[in-house]
C-alpha cells in the first residue's frame, strides 16, 4: 500500500543558492496526488427506508476498514470523521493533505502484511503538524474497527500523556452514533474499553479493544501486551531508548515482532532527550522502522488536490531564516530546527547561544565533513643553533614526553614579518584532565594582505597535564611564526608569569584600546579580560568574520564550540575570537596612525635663503 520511502536529500544547508535543486527534491518526496476529494455527508442525512440508512453505514465502516477511492481507510475515517480542534475556528474536519495521506498509508502498510508488515514508524516532524491528533486517529482506528487490540499512548510527561489521550477522548465523542461503540466496560481520563459488561457475569462483550495512557516511565508498559505503542514528542524524551527496551518485548510474540511502535515529535535537544529519537532515525532498520520526515512546508499551503505549494512555503521559511540571521536572533537555531527543511536541520545539536554566522557555520561544517582539511600535526622543539638550526623547530609527529599537539596549516612567510601574524589564547593555570575542567587553546592566524584573508595558520587545543608545557608550546610557535605577538586572556596570571620568568614578555599582546577611549589617557597592560565590553566586541568581529570569511576555517572542532558558545566551556572558540579581537585592534592602530599622520601640520624647519640668511619654512 505504501508509496512513500525517505530519501536523503543531497544538500545539508538549504539556501538560496540551492533553491532550484531542493525544490526537485521536494516534488519527489510525497508521490503527487490527481484527484480531487469531497468530504462524505453524513451528518444531517436523510434516509428513505431503514434498508437505505443501514447500506449507507456498511459501506462507510467498509471504507474506513479497506480505503476508497484510492484513499487508504486510516485516511478516509481521518477526512470524514475525525472533527478535531482547530486553532482560532474551534471545532472541524482537516482538509485532506497529500502529505497526510501519505503517512497514514505508511503507518497501515505496517498492519497490512505488505513488505512492511511486523515493522514501526520513526517520524520527525515540523512544529505544529497535528500529529497529537492523528495519533488519536490511529489508535481509534484500531480499537473501534479491529478486535481485540490494545493501544498504549504516552507524551513527553504525565500531564501532556493524559492531553494526549484526551484527544481521544474527544475525537470519540465527536463521532457519529453509528460508529460509536459501546464503551461502558471501562471508561476513565486514562484508558477506554470498547466493549460493553454484563452486570450479572461482568464478563466483557464487543470488540474488546482498549486505549490507555501511560506516563513515559522507563518501565511503564513492562509485563503488558500491545498491538501499538504510540510515543509522542518523542524527541523531548531523555529516557526514550530505555523506554524502548522494556516496551520492545510488549510488542512480540514467540515469532517476533507483531505490535506496531510509532515513534514520532519535534527534535529538541539532540546531546540530551533528542538522542534517542536520532539514534532510532539513523539507525531505523536495527530498530525495524521505516522512515517519515514531515519538513516544514508541508501540510501548510496546498493546492485543490492537497499537493503543497512548496516554493512559497520554502520561500517563507528562508525569509524567516534571513530575518533571524540579520538582526542576530538567539532563537535562530529554534526555529531552523521546528521549520526544518532536511532531516539535518531537524537534527542537529541545539543551539540556544552560538556565536557568529550559525547558517555559514553549520554550512562549513559540513563541508569539512565531506571534504576535510588535514592538517600537519606535530609539536615545537628549541632549536639547536651549534647545529645551525633556528631557534624554534616544528617536528611533524609525536614526542611521548610532549603532551601539547600542534595542527599546522601554514608554516610561516618570513616576509611577512611579526607584523603579519596575531593570535589568541584562552590558558589555564592548572594542572587538570578531567573532562569539566576548562582546555588551553590556542590560534594563530595569517594576518589578511592584498587578496589574502584573515586566516587560520595553527592551533592548539588540549589539557596538558602540566600547564606550564602550554605556556612553553605557545613560546617557540610564536617564535616560529616571526616571533609575533599573542593576545592572552587575563583570567590567570600563571601563562603571563612564565613568559615573564622565562624573559618573554614583549611576546605578549597589550589589552586592545577599547573604541570609546581611542581620545582619551589610556593606560594599557598585557592580556585582556573577558569583560561585557570585549564579549560585544568578540560577538561582533566573530559575526564578521563568518559571515564573510567563514569557508576559510579549516577546523571542525572551532565550528562545534562555535555553534555551542554559551552553553558550555568553549575555549577553542574563545581562544579564535581573542586572535580576532587582536587583529581588529591592529588594524585599528594602524587606521589611526594613518589618520594622524593625514592630518598632522606641516613641520617648520630653517634652511638659508638666497642672500645667505638663515629663515624659517615648511618641511613635510
Amino acid at each position: 500500500m505504501a508509496s512513500y520511502e525517505y530519501k536523503d536529500f543531497p544538500y545539508y544547508e538549504v539556501e538560496d543558492e540551492n533553491f532550484d535543486e531542493y525544490i526537485k527534491w521536494c516534488k519527489q518526496l510525497f508521490p503527487k496526488n490527481t484527484k480531487k476529494y469531497k468530504r462524505r455527508e453524513w451528518e444531517g442525512r436523510e434516509f428513505k427506508t431503514d434498508f437505505e440508512e443501514y447500506e449507507f453505514y456498511r459501506e462507510e465502516i467498509r471504507r474506513i476498514i479497506h480505503g476508497h477511492n484510492d484513499m487508504c481507510g486510516m485516511m478516509y475515517f481521518w477526512f470524514n470523521y475525525c472533527k478535531i480542534d482547530i486553532r482560532g475556528k474551534g471545532k472541524g474536519y482537516p482538509e485532506f493533505r497529500a502529505a497526510d495521506h501519505e503517512f497514514f498509508k505508511l503507518v497501515e502498510s505496517c498492519f497490512d502484511g505488505g513488505e512492511n508488515q511486523g515493522k514501526g514508524v520513526v517520524c520527525v516532524k515540523r512544529r505544529r503538524a497535528g500529529f497529537s491528533w492523528k495519533a488519536a486517529c490511529i489508535a481509534l482506528w484500531r480499537c473501534i474497527f479491529f478486535k481485540g487490540q490494545s493501544v498504549g499512548m504516552d507524551s513527553k510527561t504525565d500531564e501532556d500523556s493524559i492531553i494526549l489521550f484526551d484527544k481521544v477522548r474527544k475525537l470519540f465523542d465527536r463521532l457519529p452514533d453509528f460508529l460509536r461503540v459501546p464503551t461502558d466496560g471501562a471508561l476513565t481520563k486514562e484508558k477506554i474499553v470498547f466493549a460493553r459488561k454484563d452486570k450479572e457475569t461482568k464478563k466483557l462483550s464487543g470488540n474488546e479493544s482498549e486505549v490507555f495512557s501511560k506516563p513515559p516511565t522507563d518501565s511503564a508498559y513492562e509485563g503488558l501486551g500491545m498491538d501499538i505503542w504510540i510515543s509522542d514528542e518523542a524527541g523531548k524524551k531523555d529516557n526514550l531508548l530505555t523506554m524502548w527496551g522494556f516496551t520492545e518485548d510488549c510488542l512480540d510474540d514467540e515469532k517476533g515482532r507483531v505490535g506496531v511502535p510509532i515513534i514520532f515529535g519535534t527534535a529538541g535537544d539532540v546531546d540530551k532527550g533528542s538522542s534517542g529519537l536520532k539514534e532510532m532515525w539513523d539507525k531505523s532498520e536495527t530498530y525495524d522502522l521505516v522512515k517519515f520526515f514531515m519538513p516544514g512546508w508541508a501540510g501548510k499551503n496546498v493546492d485543490e488536490y492537497g499537493n503543497d505549494l512548496i516554493e512559497v512555503e520554502v520561500s517563507k521559511i528562508l525569509k524567516g531564516r534571513h530575518l533571524k540571521l540579520e538582526n542576530e536572533a538567539t532563537n535562530y537555531f529554534d526555529y531552523v530546527q521546528k521549520q526544518p527543511l532536511v532531516i539535518g536541520d531537524a537534527l542537529q545539536y541545539r543551539v540556544i547561544g552560538g556565536i557568529g554566522n550559525i547558517r555559514n557555520i553549520k554550512k562549513q561544517k559540513k563541508e569539512l565533513e565531506l571534504k576535510p582539511i588535514e592538517p600537519t600535526k606535530g609539536y615545537f622543539r628549541w632549536g639547536d643553533t651549534i647545529k645551525g638550526e633556528p631557534v624554534s623547530v616544528f617536528m611533524p609527529g609525536k614526542d611521548p614526553t610532549v603532551e601539547v599537539e600542534w595542527w599546522v596549516y601554514e608554516h610561516p612567510d618570513e616576509l611577512l614579518g611579526a607584523k603579519g601574524y596575531c593570535s589568541g589564547s584562552d590558558p589555564v593555570d592548572h594542572d587538570d584532565t578531567k573532562p569539566e575542567a576548562s582546555s588551553q587553546a590556542m590560534y594563530i592566524m595569517a594576518r589578511g594582505r592584498g587578496s589574502s584573508p584573515l586566516r587560520i595558520v595553527a592551533r592548539s587545543f588540549c589539557k596538558p597535564t602540566n600547564a606550564s608545557q602550554f605556556h612553553e608550546q605557545a613560546i617557540l610557535a610564536q617564535i616560529y611564526y616571526n616571533r609575533h605577538k599573542n593576545l592572552i586572556e587575563e583570567n590567570r596570571n600563571g601563562m603571563i608569569k612564565y613568559y615573564e620568568l622565562n624573559g618573554f614578555l614583549g611576546l605578549l599582546k597589550e589589552e586592545p584600546i577599547p573604541k570609546r577611549s581611542l581620545n582619551k589617557k589610556f593606560v594599557p597592560r598585557i592580556g585582556a579580560k573577558k569583560n561585557d565590553y570585549f564579549l560585544r566586541e568578540m560577538r561582533r568581529v566573530m559575526l564578521s568574520y563568518t559571515t564573510h570569511y567563514c569557508e576559510y576555517i579549516p577546523d571542525p572542532e572551532l565550528l562545534d564550540q562555535l555553534l555551542r558558545w554559551g552553553n558550555e566551556n568553549t575555549d577553542a572558540a574563545i581562544a579564535f575570537a581573542w586572535a580576532l579581537v587582536h587583529d581588529d585592534d591592529l588594524a585599528l592602530l594602524q587606521d589611526k596612525k594613518d589618520q594622524e599622520q593625514r592630518a598632522s601640520p606641516w613641520k617648520m624647519g630653517y634652511k638659508r635663503n638666497s642672500q645667505g640668511r638663515i629663515v624659517r619654512m615648511r618641511g613635510s
